[in-house]
């Protein structure tokens, strides 16, 4: 159980919570988690929480409830997940003032891969139906592969293909990224995403981090903004430890 106030700011809180920060929320959740045959573990979630105050893009207090249903298989060179989640709740206003039920559907499916030793490649498919209030769709497929060619060299990089309908049906992916960055990837409108990283261990005090990535767009005419740019991004990182 949890029950963050409106008002309540921690910027560096941790606890669980369906908002992207911990505020304006409380809720219930229940998770069973079984494995069986050392190999099969399955994990069923319900989750239940209300919106104390309005959100970003909304009229009135809202509530999300969600099921997921996931289950994986490892072994020692292959591991596959498969994850279904369902997300519904209502309390939002539409602009003819009236009640708005949304809902949504997500389907996950990733294989990682132990070619080698020194080399492991990350499939993934990822779908989407949302319902909020019309209907919109999205689908991902994104190949990942890290490849260690030294004992102080690895390259990683990922080749995906996006479409989606509009912003509801948006998709999100994590993406390896340089030392302590955690990021996820937003998948929006129709086109590529490719990113490369370098990490050099030069030396045990000394290591570097260089990163690139292109987003190429085939939509480029929306309703909002008229364009939609590619974009590319480039991150680069030392460490120095003495």
């Amino acid at each position: 159980y949890r029950y963050y106030p409106s008002g309540y700011f921690a910027p560096y809180a941790n606890a669980y919570s369906v908002n992207t920060s911990v505020s304006n929320e409380k809720g219930i959740c229940v998770v069973a988690n079984y494995q069986f045959a050392e190999k099969f573990v399955t994990l069923v979630q319900f989750d239940f929480a209300d919106f104390l105050w309005l959100r970003y893009g909304e009229n009135a207090p809202t509530d999300k409830n969600r099921l997921m249903i996931q289950q994986e298989y490892i072994t020692e060179p292959i591991r596959l997940l498969f994850r279904y989640r369902y997300d519904w709740g209502g309390g939002d206003l539409s602009g003819e003032g009236k009640p708005v039920v949304k809902k949504q559907h997500y389907v996950t499916f990733q294989v990682w891969q132990q070619v080698q030793e020194n080399l492991m490649l990350h499939h993934r498919f990822d779908a989407t139906l949302s319902r909020s209030p019309y209907r919109s769709k999205g689908m991902l497929i994104a190949q990942d592969v890290d490849w260690k060619v030294l004992r102080r060299l690895t390259l990683s990089g990922r080749y995906a293909l996006f479409t989606t309908d509009d912003w509801n049906s948006r998709l999100y992916a994590y993406e390896k990224n340089i030392w302590q960055i955690y990021s996820y990837g937003v998948y929006y409108g129709n086109g590529v995403r490719a990113s490369f990283m370098v990490k050099w261990d030069i030396s045990r005090r000394f290591r570097c981090w260089l990163r690139y990535g292109l987003t190429v767009y085939s939509n480029k005419n929306t309703a909002t903004s008229g364009t939609l740019p590619d974009k590319a991004d480039v991150a680069m990182q030392i460490y120095w430890r003495w």
